[in-house]
């Protein structure tokens, strides 16, 4: 039975099925170097903010295992071009949740409030969160609509948005609270990019972990590469 499952597989040209285990590991780890490498640009291009690396590397491999689950469930299993495709949509997800935040909030924080010892982060993330609450159903209902429409895969692409509004997107969902001075712009474009480069870094390095589940590298021991036939 074995051999012929692994003929099969062979003349198919499928790939060997995966854990949800060994995925959701893949995911976590793409997260938390994704995270590190954001640590590194943040640091560079705005400001040092070491202090909050392991909150945030604990963050980014949480929401790298949900990307990397959700993925698997939407797409059974997936592909190299449906993992690029689904991290785009998420990454211009929380893009547009900035972009939203700048035509509903009028600023009521300037940026040297912010910058002062004791800023009013409760006040601002309260007065965000309606907003990050709605745009995490309606956000999770559109992707799952353009991607699946199984009522099973809903919970999974759902909670996906929800970790990802909640960890990632909350510096989004409060730009439009910041009156932003006009020379201060910069900053708003580079916290938008940044976003940009984590998920492009996030996904890049799924895809090359060694043994990944996603690349196209050497297929697993007794299991040989499917021969392309001849035209």
């Amino acid at each position: 039975m074995e051999a012929v499952s692994t003929s099969r597989s062979t003349t198919t040209g499928r790939k060997p099925s995966t854990s949800i285990g060994r995925t959701v590991a893949e995911g976590a780890t793409a997260g938390a170097a994704a995270t590190f490498v954001f640590l590194i640009l943040h640091a560079i291009v705005i400001s040092d903010i070491w202090f909050s690396a392991p909150m945030m590397l604990v963050a980014g491999a949480a929401c790298g295992a949900c990307l990397r689950w959700s993925h698997v469930l939407v797409f059974s299993p997936g592909t190299e071009s449906t993992w690029v495709i689904w991290n785009t949509a998420q990454t211009g997800l929380l893009l547009c949740l900035g972009l939203v935040s700048l035509v509903v909030f009028s600023p009521r924080w300037s940026m040297a409030e912010l910058m002062t010892d004791d800023p009013p982060l409760g006040e601002l993330f309260g007065q965000a969160l309606p907003l990050m609450a709605a745009f995490t159903a309606i956000g999770a209902i559109a992707l799952w609509a353009a991607f699946s429409r199984r009522t099973s895969t809903l919970p999974s692409v759902l909670a996906t948005v929800a970790l990802l509004v909640l960890l990632l997107g909350h510096n989004a969902a409060i730009i439009g609270l910041v009156d932003v001075p006009a020379s201060g712009y910069y900053l708003v474009a580079e916290t938008l990019g940044l976003i940009v480069v984590l998920g492009a870094s996030f996904t890049a390095i799924a895809l090359l972990l060694p043994g990944s589940s996603l690349g196209r590298g050497l297929p697993p021991r007794g299991v040989a590469k499917p021969r392309s036939r001849p035209g």
